[in-house]
C-alpha cells in the first residue's frame, strides 16, 4: 500500500479525475464518465489556441477520433477546410456534450475489437487509414 510509505489522506471515491467526471450507479452496476464540462471549456474558449480535440477523444469521445486522425494530418499547415471540419465537430460535441462513456457491470468481461483500413484513400499524399476500438463491459478500452 502506498499508505505505508507516505503521508496520505483518505478523500473518499473520486467524483473527478483529469477533469473527468466519474458517475457511479452500483445498484445496477454502472459506471459513467463525462467530459461536459471540459467540452463547454473548449466551446467558450473557441479561439482555439489552447484547447485539444484529441484530448476529448482519447478519455471519453471515442466517436471523433476518426476526424481528429484526419485533422491532424493537417496541423503543420492548415488550409480553410480543416478550420471549417474543426467548427463542425466542436458542434457536433455542443449537440453531444451529455454522452457518456459508460460501462456495465457483466459476468462476462470479454474483451471485444474491431478494425478496418483503406489502402492509399488520402487524396492528397495517398496514405492509408487505419482505425480499431476495443470494447470491454460495453464501453470502449481502447
Amino acid at each position: 500500500m502506498l499508505s505505508t510509505h507516505f503521508d496520505m489522506k483518505d478523500l473518499g471515491e473520486a467524483s473527478y479525475v483529469l477533469g473527468i467526471k466519474i458517475l457511479r450507479d452500483r445498484a445496477n452496476g454502472v459506471l459513467k464518465l463525462s467530459q461536459r464540462a471540459y467540452i463547454e471549456k473548449i466551446l467558450k474558449r473557441f479561439n482555439m489556441h489552447n484547447c485539444s480535440l484529441m484530448y476529448a477523444q482519447v478519455c471519453t469521445r471515442p466517436d471523433i477520433a476518426f476526424v481528429v486522425g484526419m485533422l491532424g494530418r493537417y496541423l503543420s499547415n492548415p488550409g480553410s477546410q480543416h478550420w471549417k471540419t474543426a467548427k463542425k465537430v466542436l458542434r457536433y460535441l455542443q449537440g453531444t456534450k451529455d454522452l457518456m462513456l459508460t460501462y456495465q457491470r457483466t459476468s462476462l468481461l470479454d474483451v471485444v475489437g474491431f478494425c478496418d483500413a483503406d489502402f492509399a484513400g488520402c487524396i492528397d499524399d495517398k496514405k492509408s487509414t487505419t482505425g480499431y476500438i476495443f470494447m470491454m463491459a460495453g464501453g470502449a478500452a481502447s
